[in-house]
């Protein structure tokens, strides 16, 4: 059995039956506001759950299926979500600061808000056709062979991108030429 804590009051939130939550089916949990930090999440499903406010930073959520999951306000600062499927999902000052998200697919996402990738490697991470982009940071972010197809990243700051690597990135067209005006140089 493992003890859940709310992320704010630190009181018990559930006791979790098992004593993994690797391939774990998660659904059935209520995880809002859960303490999840520092646990291997590894293929556990929590596709459709509302994680808002979850805490899920230093955990391991490879290759987890989280698609259609609104994640606001929820912290994944330093969290493992290498292929990670977050397709779909609802994020609204979501930070994914330091993350792992080699492979993820945040495809037809929304991002509300700020949402914080600042120091993330997303190295091959797929951001296709995002419905909603509102103020991204992606400050000395690896996005090396991201895919972000469908997805307009003209509204950027050019302060939220600086040291940022876009090299082999699929971008669109007014994508790539703003990017390119912004960070002053040519993008392979």
């Amino acid at each position: 059995m493992i003890k859940i804590l709310h992320r704010h009051t630190r009181e018990l939130l559930l006791s979790y039956p098992y004593d993994s939550f690797i391939g774990q089916d998660l659904r059935k949990f209520n995880l809002e506001f859960a303490d999840l930090s520092g646990r291997d999440l590894t293929k556990a499903i929590m596709e459709g759950m509302n994680l808002d406010e979850t805490e899920f930073s230093d955990s391991i959520l490879s290759e987890a299926n989280m698609a259609g999951c609104s994640l606001r306000e929820s912290i994944l600062d330093s969290a493992k979500l290498v292929k990670a499927r977050l397709n779909g999902c609802r994020c609204s000052m979501t930070a994914f600061t330091r993350a792992d998200l080699t492979g993820a697919d945040f495809s037809g996402s929304e991002f509300e808000g700020v949402t914080c990738f600042m120091d993330a490697t997303a190295i091959k991470t797929i951001f296709r056709n995002i419905k909603k982009f509102g103020l991204p940071i992606f400050e000395n972010t690896n996005c090396c062979g991201a895919d972000f197809t469908g997805t307009d990243l003209t509204r950027i700051s050019g302060g939220d991108i600086l040291n940022t690597n876009f090299d082999d990135a699929v971008l669109d067209l007014p994508s790539k030429e703003y990017l390119k005006i912004i960070l002053q140089k040519e993008l392979k």
